[in-house]
């Protein structure tokens, strides 16, 4: 069925304001897969009769980021406001592994022990880095890695995290194979592959440049006239439109905060 109207709409709408020197600034803008399931994102039309169309869609650290983030926010989504978790003039942060909160498991009860686990231990903690094994409720145990920073201020936070491998390789193949046949079939006289990330933990350089290396096992790129990297901080407020060149370092275009534009390079 088509999609409902998501978050890559404003991004998608600051793109097409600035992009090609603002020439498309003025152009009928068609949702299309908001009504056409299986359809492209937008699809732009000019009077001069020229068509763009743009498939969006957001590169995670691993296939399955989402969804874990999702049970992560669902456990501790609150863990970072709790007082009894802090210690005067430290900043501690805790990072428990990916993957941990299972499909069927008892998150609340995992972040319970977790969090009665740092309570108890934190005024133990090593200043710096170490890790510390922690043995649930149900007899398990999961090391989690523990980071002390002392502030001379005396300000102090304890903030919960995740980590783990990263698995980039599957993610952009899993984008490719799931966006690119709906552009590619799309009738325009450009296409683009919007790609959004909004974790640190990756680069602009490191997407394109796993792009490039999959290139040859999708025939379907040559069809891609240009691949756009939106780099989103601040829960999309701030975003960095970067053209994915292949060549390092990937230079941002147009820089937004909200729906002002701070800066460009493209001359205009």
């Amino acid at each position: 069925m088509p999609a409902k109207a998501g978050k890559e709409r404003p991004l998608l709408e600051r793109f097409i304001s600035v992009y090609e020197c603002d020439s498309w600034r003025h152009a009928h803008l068609d949702w299309l897969d908001e009504r056409i399931d299986g359809a492209v994102e937008l699809l732009a039309s000019r009077g001069d009769g020229s068509s763009l169309a743009i498939e969006h869609t957001v590169i995670q650290p691993h296939p399955r980021e989402k969804e874990d983030f999702a049970r992560f926010r669902l456990a501790f989504g609150s863990a970072d406001a709790d007082t009894t978790l802090w210690v005067s003039g430290k900043y501690i942060y805790v990072d428990i592994p990916l993957g941990v909160l299972e499909r069927g498991g008892d998150w609340g009860q995992l972040a319970g022990d977790v969090l009665a686990f740092i309570r108890d231990q934190k005024d133990r903690f090593p200043d710096d880095r170490s890790t510390q094994e922690c043995v649930l409720s149900d007899g398990r145990s999961i090391a989690l890695r523990v980071n002390v920073v002392v502030d001379s201020g005396k300000e102090c936070r304890t903030l919960i995290r995740r980590y783990g491998d990263f698995d980039l390789a599957a993610s952009v193949s899993q984008a490719l194979v799931a966006k690119l046949p709906k552009l590619s079939r799309t009738l325009a006289s450009k296409r683009i592959l919007m790609l959004e990330r909004d974790q640190w933990q990756l680069s602009n350089e490191a997407i394109a440049a796993e792009v490039k290396l999959q290139r040859p096992r999708f025939p379907l790129l040559a069809d891609v006239h240009e691949i756009w990297l939106a780099e989103t901080h601040e829960n999309g407020d701030i975003v960095l439109f970067v053209q994915a060149t292949g060549q390092t370092p990937n230079m941002a275009e147009y820089c937004f905060a909200g729906r002002a534009l701070q800066w460009r390079r493209d001359g205009s």
